[in-house]
């Protein structure tokens, strides 16, 4: 024992905790299990033990370097900790080292990060599933998900499930039992699905003891709105225990005409008179056809997307990523300014539109007196907009990005928007940029890019 050793086995158990409870209890696990009695059993504390999520871990380790921390973590730390450990947070990497190589009586919460399809096998009889209350699943293809409620799930009551893709499948008879049983259902999909009559009304209507629900979808080619009516008709009308409703559903591709798009007052009637708060707003062009954006109040996820650019604003104070595209109509500088005063925490902007913008003049705005801050941005994604779009964000005499740091762009519209980074004006917005990320990165770079970009 070395003598820094000793001097921190001298300090009582209560400060050794308190200092170690300002650490990733990974790490105190990691480090101090084994080492020696004392601190063994300080790091076994239910503190440190309790919840581990294996994720952050791992996410910048080698390949070598994680498959000897999975080898250890599994061998000689969780036989250790097993009997305290009641969340896990696993991904595709350790989910079959771990969950395989303990019986967790105590378990209570999973959490299954980017399942791959056709993850059916998942060893989940071997970590005592049957005491899982609550199961947080992160996956490619909902069909995943089916495969994970075959019966074992048996007290399952709340079902958080992150999907990629919702294809129109018909493999949805799962276990009906376990369905029923949920409490908490939560569905989250921010690509466009077509399978929101056939797959997910009636997936959800099987959850007819529910008490909280959860929908964020984007519905594409259907005949209807997914509007109040809907919902209440074909949902919340077989729920009887639901008091907690929340929402946030983009239909487009509705093939309806424009003077026949509801009002909005049709649209929210239905749910505002069973107690729900909400917003909403329609649009219509010949490319998206009818769109209608229905969301709860107030709103609570960190994700949004906005596909219209008549979209009215609000206050959003949980939203983190924003995505916002039209392809129809440009977005003016007012819809920024909009923007950035609706989402005031907003982290990460992706902006699709590929269509000119007008001049101050042509809209109508006087947009050298308005700025738009976007004080917490740090991550902008402008590939999949025109060059103009690369103008307005870094030339800061109308938008405001102190903490910008990663910026997805085209090359060539960089060069453009910047005179062949010549123009200084934008370099206040570019001050901090650390991260320049290009769909097509250039054979050579012009001579000023790095003098342009000197935190690179």
């Amino acid at each position: 024992m070395n003598r820094s050793t000793a001097n921190i086995l001298s300090l009582s158990d209560e400060i050794l905790l308190n200092i170690l409870s300002n650490l990733n209890n990974m790490d105190v696990l990691c480090s101090l299990i084994g080492i020696n009695r004392t601190l063994d059993r300080l790091a076994r504390d239910t503190r440190f033990t309790q919840c581990l999520d294996l994720t952050r871990k791992l996410t910048n380790d080698a390949d070598d370097v994680e498959t000897r921390f999975l080898n250890r973590f599994c061998l000689d730390i969780i036989p250790r900790i097993e009997h305290h450990i009641e969340c896990l947070t696993l991904d595709l990497s350790s989910i079959d080292h771990v969950l395989r190589i303990g019986s967790y009586v105590q378990l209570r919460q999973l959490t299954l990060l980017y399942l791959p399809i056709g993850s059916a096998d998942l060893p989940l009889t071997s970590c005592c599933s049957s005491h899982i209350v609550c199961l947080n699943v992160r996956v490619p293809d909902i069909t995943v998900c089916f495969s994970l409620l075959d019966g074992h799930l048996s007290q399952l009551q709340r079902f958080i499930l992150h999907v990629n893709r919702i294809p129109q499948t018909l493999m949805i008879n799962t276990n009906k039992r376990i369905l029923s049983n949920l409490k908490y259902f939560s569905l989250t999909s921010l690509h466009r699905t077509t399978a929101y009559d056939s797959l997910i009304v009636p997936f959800v209507c099987q959850m007819f003891h529910l008490e909280k629900l959860t929908l964020s979808l984007i519905v594409y080619d259907r005949n209807s709105l997914v509007d109040g009516n809907s919902l209440v008709g074909d949902i919340l009308s077989h729920m009887l225990n639901l008091h907690t409703f929340t929402f946030n559903i983009i239909t487009e591709g509705v093939d309806l005409s424009e003077e026949f798009l509801p009002s909005i007052g049709d649209i929210s009637r239905p749910l505002v008179k069973r107690g729900f708060n909400l917003d909403c707003y329609t649009d219509y062009n010949m490319l998206s056809r009818g769109q209608c954006h229905i969301y709860s109040l107030p709103f609570n996820m960190d994700c949004m997307h906005i596909h219209s650019h008549r979209f009215p604003g609000g206050l959003f104070l949980s939203v983190r990523c924003l995505q916002v595209q039209d392809f129809v109509q440009p977005f003016l500088f007012e819809f920024f300014l909009r923007i950035s005063q609706s989402f005031p925490l907003l982290e990460k902007l992706v902006v699709f539109n590929p269509n000119p913008q007008k001049t101050a003049a042509e809209g109508g705005q006087d947009q050298n007196i308005l700025v738009a801050y976007f004080r917490h941005l740090v991550e902008l994604d402008i590939r999949g907009s025109y060059v103009d779009y690369v103008k307005l964000f870094l030339f800061n005499d109308s938008v405001y990005l102190p903490s910008l740091h990663t910026l997805h762009v085209k090359y060539e519209h960089l060069v453009m928007a910047t005179d062949n980074f010549t123009n200084t004006t934008a370099r206040v917005n570019c001050d901090n940029l650390r991260n320049l990320i290009f769909d097509l990165r250039p054979m050579i770079y012009s001579e000023n890019f790095f003098l342009y970009f000197p935190s690179l």
